[in-house]
């Protein structure tokens, strides 16, 4: 199915986030953090579109952005025909019903003090009219549907695993019957043998329910099992998007290259796994970029060009765009 014949639930447009930098005896503004800086990219529904990069490259900001946990500092984002960048309070709290969010720690996401029927049924007190019986109902219904049983409701979190707490936080995000799901690393904290399972159900979930997923990861061995497209961030900005296939046999940018290069393998019995690329080098600060292509100073292949101007976006290929002075643009564009 093309992509321009998928109806589209997110839209973001030119996304900035930038945080003030203090300094002084009066705390005058010194400088700002360009957390998230000019992003834009749409999710289809239906589709899991990850987005990855290593840490402090501004994945969870993104995300925190398009939730309005920040305000944006400038761009769009659009959904169920809202902007929420602008969007006041009303209209957000009527456009998140059909927005949730999986955290990654999920001990830290439930509150302690409660059962945590309590918590996931919190949002039904809120935003629905059902009667105390009713409620009960919906979340034990909710409960078996990610996997557990209608009786644990009555339990308290350290009562339970962490992959069971992952799916309690789940069933908190499904129990207002969202459109869209903002999943920030929802299985780094969990054993491997563990990650499969939440994976596997969170698919599962998707093809029932027809949700759409915005998957936050740095590990790209489990973006490549569960996402559709991927947008690879590199200091607050898109580097790369296409889709995963693609992504994982035909890297453009430097840098997703290095990244794929550094996924653990098991060794072939044929013969030995090619030696993984190092990155080198620390993240530059998003409170200072270095100038011209951010990534020049880590790059194997800098020119001069890439130290005096920043690439921009552009398609090289059908569906397949890239941020690098050294890959040619679609000649058919």
């Amino acid at each position: 199915m093309k992509e321009q014949k998928r109806k589209t639930v997110l839209s973001v447009k030119n996304l900035k986030v930038n945080f003030p930098v203090r300094g002084g005896l009066f705390g005058k503004e010194i400088g700002r953090i360009h957390a998230v800086d000019d992003i834009s990219f749409d999710i289809y529904s239906g589709e899991t579109f990850g987005v990855v990069g290593e840490s402090g490259c501004g994945k969870s900001t993104l995300g925190n952005a398009v939730l309005r946990f920040l305000s944006p500092s400038d761009g769009a984002i659009y959904f169920q025909g809202e902007n929420l960048a602008t969007a006041g309070k009303d209209t957000l709290g009527k456009v998140r019903k059909k927005m949730q969010v999986i955290f990654q720690d999920p001990m830290s996401s439930l509150n302690p003090r409660v059962p945590v029927g309590i918590s996931v049924g919190e949002a039904l007190k809120v935003h629905c009219k059902l009667t105390r019986d009713e409620q009960k109902k919906r979340v034990a219904d909710i409960f078996e549907q990610v996997g557990l049983k209608r009786d644990q409701v009555n339990r308290y979190p350290h009562e339970f695993s962490g992959g069971q707490r992952q799916r309690i936080v789940i069933a908190r995000a499904l129990i207002m019957n969202p459109e869209l799901i903002i999943c920030d690393e929802p299985v780094s904290a969990l054993d491997v043998s563990i990650q499969s399972q939440i994976l596997n159900l969170l698919m599962d979930l998707q093809r029932d329910r027809k949700l759409s997923y915005m998957f936050i990861s740095h590990d790209l061995s489990v973006v490549r099992h569960i996402c559709d497209r991927v947008a690879v961030i590199y200091l607050g900005r898109i580097v790369e998007l296409t889709d995963t296939d693609r992504l994982f046999k035909t890297p453009l940018h430097p840098y997703t290259q290095l990244l794929i290069s550094a996924i653990p393998s098991p060794g072939l019995k044929s013969g030995k796994k090619a030696e993984p690329q190092l990155l080198c080098g620390e993240l530059p600060s998003p409170a200072s970029p270095p100038p011209g292509c951010a990534f020049q100073s880590r790059c194997p292949h800098s020119k001069a060009i890439c130290r005096e101007i920043r690439p921009e976006l552009t398609q090289s290929s059908s569906d397949h765009w890239a941020a690098c002075h050294m890959i040619p643009g679609d000649k058919n564009e």
